[in-house]
């Protein structure tokens, strides 16, 4: 470590460990409808969001239990 970084350590729970990783998932919900959606933008914000994970299937099929 450099001089004038920090660590930070949290313990979670497993409920509070899926909390944290889909709260940047959520989406805020207007009370009234919008008129248009900039639905190029909204692919962009979920594009981001996923940089760099895997994959739900695969990581289904990594996690399965080997058997028939």
């Amino acid at each position: 470590m450099l001089d004038g970084q920090e660590i930070r350590l949290a313990i979670l729970s497993e409920l509070e460990q899926v909390r944290s990783a889909l709260a940047d998932l959520l989406a805020l919900v207007n009370a009234e409808p919008a008129d248009e959606m900039d639905e190029a933008a909204l692919v962009a914000t979920i594009d981001a969001a996923l940089q760099g994970t895997s994959p739900v299937s695969e990581v289904l099929l990594a996690e399965r239990p080997e058997g028939p």
